[in-house]
């Protein structure tokens, strides 16, 4: 592919390429982050164009409910304790009113 042809394609790492009516990222969770089954079979695991896009359907397939007492944090996430901390002070706050 040319990088021309790339570029207007959209590969899911430039801000405002894969952006349809503003706002809805044209590769989503409806048509399965538009995976080319080729490109999986020879050189991506995931077959999804560009990091961030495969990033959101990682984040996306996850669903609602995400069972954080088996989670593992190491001290690399020392900022999501931190932040953790922060919502459970605020909601704490907003229910002693």
């Amino acid at each position: 592919m040319l990088p021309e042809e790339s570029i207007n394609r959209g590969s899911g790492n430039n801000f405002g390429t894969d952006i349809e009516n503003g706002f809805r990222s044209v590769r989503n969770r409806s048509n399965d982050y538009m995976i080319d089954w080729e490109i999986q079979k020879h050189e991506t695991f995931t077959g999804i164009r560009g990091v961030n896009v495969q990033d959101r359907a990682v984040q996306e397939s996850m669903g609602r409910i995400v069972d954080r007492t088996k989670e593992f944090l190491g001290p690399s996430d020392m900022a999501i304790v931190a932040m953790r901390k922060l919502l459970e002070e605020a909601v704490g706050t907003v229910m002693d009113g």
